[in-house]
Parts: structure tokens; C-alpha cells; sequence
């Protein structure tokens, strides 16, 4: 009688140490998984959504830190400034930081030098001599550029990178006429915008790119009229020729990726 009291006693204390850890285990999960939902360190990550995460890893891929290039090109200027100055070849450099892979700041260096030329002619004042000379125009420009997703384009344009690219210039301006000992001096501000399309070479580490560039510029002297002298003579001929207009570049880019 004893014994089977003990084994009795025995089995109920088993069953109720079983019976406790199980509940025990389930309000352990069921606690956990609702501290979980508002614990902002449960889950811990360095990106706040997986399309940053994504893009991080693209850039650390397939994006370029800085690059280094060099420019060779052409400038004609518009209106009145079109038909004093002729076009020139235009060479320079630019450096361009990538803050991600479709945003980047560029400085750029550029530097050409035109013939400067006024046809003698006659207007209500009576005949003027002409007027030659140099016109040497160097430009330092800062710009942001924006590089378009070509991702889901056809696979032949796939590789291609072309984007747009604005920013502001200060235009160093020197003209020297040849018959006169006369220089004119300026340094305007500008404001320019253009567009371009990069083709990767050699593996990514270099490209080749065309750049087109509409420079809006207010030189000083836009609306002071022209005026000739005559060799030899004091007497000052009014023109009325008034140097107005902007100027446009283009170019053939080269450049290195790092």
C-alpha cells in the first residue's frame, strides 16, 4: 500500500514539473516575439530599407569615386559676339567626385583664344576703319551632373551613361586689338547647362564622352557701342555695333576612373 502511494505520488510530481516547463517555454515565445515587434535593436541594421542596402552595394560594384579627365573641343559665340569673334578649338581638364552612382560634382578647366575682328563700314556718322585682334577667354566652372538609369534599356545601350550637367562659371576674358596698344579686361559670371553621354572603354577603368555646353554669360561691355580709331587720328568712330551674346562648347571627353 505503501509503495503504490509512492509510485502515485511520483508520477503526479513528474507530470506537474512537465506540465509547467511547457507553459513556461510557450509564454517565453510568446513574450519574446512581441518584445521583438517593438524593440528598435532586435533586428539591428546599417540601412534603414533594403533598397538602400541595394544601392550601396551597386555603388561599391560598379561605381566610380572621382575621375580625372581631359577636354578637347571647340566654342562659337551667339549674336553680335558671333560675328566679331570667330570659332576656336578649346582644350582643358575636369575632375569629377561621385556622391553616389547617378550624382557627382564636377570642376572643370577650360581655355581657347579667338580672332576678334570688325569690318570697317559706314553708318549715319560717316565711314569707320575696321578693328582686329585677340580675344582669349578661360573659363573655371562648377557643376553638378546627373547620370539617367539605363538599366532597363536595350542591352546595346545598356552600357551607355548619358546625363545632364548645369552649374556657374567665372569667364576670364582678355582682348588685345592689333593696331592699338588697348586691353580689355573682364571676369564675368556665368550660368551654363548641357548634357553628355559617356561609353565605358578599357574595362570601366576609362571613358569616352561628348559634352555639349550652352554658357550664359553677362559680359560688361553688352551694351557700350564699339567705337574705332583711326590710324594716326584722335577722333573716335562710333560704330553702333553692340558686343551681345553668349557662348557654346562642345567636346570630346577622355577620361580615368578611380
Amino acid at each position: 500500500m505503501l509503495a503504490r502511494s509512492l509510485f502515485l505520488f511520483m508520477a503526479l510530481f513528474f507530470a506537474s514539473i512537465v506540465t509547467t516547463q511547457s507553459a513556461w517555454a510557450q509564454f517565453t515565445e510568446d513574450d519574446v516575439t512581441a518584445d521583438d515587434t517593438y524593440d528598435p535593436f532586435a533586428d539591428y541594421s546599417e540601412f534603414e530599407a533594403s533598397a538602400d542596402e541595394e544601392a550601396d552595394i551597386h555603388f561599391f560594384r560598379n561605381g566610380r569615386f572621382f575621375n580625372f579627365a581631359f577636354m578637347l573641343g571647340g566654342r562659337f559665340f551667339t549674336s553680335t559676339l558671333g560675328q566679331l569673334n570667330s570659332p576656336a578649338p578649346v582644350y582643358g581638364m575636369n575632375m569629377t567626385y561621385f556622391f553616389d552612382i547617378r550624382t557627382a560634382l564636377q570642376v572643370s578647366f577650360t581655355h581657347g583664344e579667338h580672332k576678334f575682328n570688325l569690318n570697317s563700314g559706314t553708318n549715319s556718322d560717316g565711314d569707320y576703319p575696321g578693328l582686329s585682334g585677340n580675344n582669349a577667354l578661360t573659363s573655371i566652372s562648377i557643376d553638378m551632373k546627373y547620370y539617367f538609369n539605363t538599366a532597363n534599356i536595350t542591352r546595346g545601350f545598356a552600357d551607355l551613361n548619358p546625363y545632364i550637367i548645369g552649374g556657374f562659371s567665372v569667364n576670364h576674358r582678355t582682348i588685345k586689338f592689333a593696331a592699338e596698344d588697348v586691353l580689355i579686361k573682364s571676369s564675368p559670371n556665368g550660368v551654363q547647362l548641357g548634357a553628355g553621354l559617356e561609353v565605358p572603354i578599357a574595362r570601366n577603368k576609362m571613358y569616352l564622352a561628348f559634352q555639349a555646353m550652352y554658357n550664359y554669360v553677362n559680359f560688361p561691355d553688352e551694351n557700350e557701342q564699339i567705337q574705332t580709331t583711326e590710324s594716326g587720328l584722335q577722333t573716335q568712330h562710333p560704330t553702333h555695333v553692340y558686343p551681345r551674346g553668349d557662348f557654346v562648347e562642345g567636346y570630346l571627353i577622355l577620361g580615368i576612373n578611380f
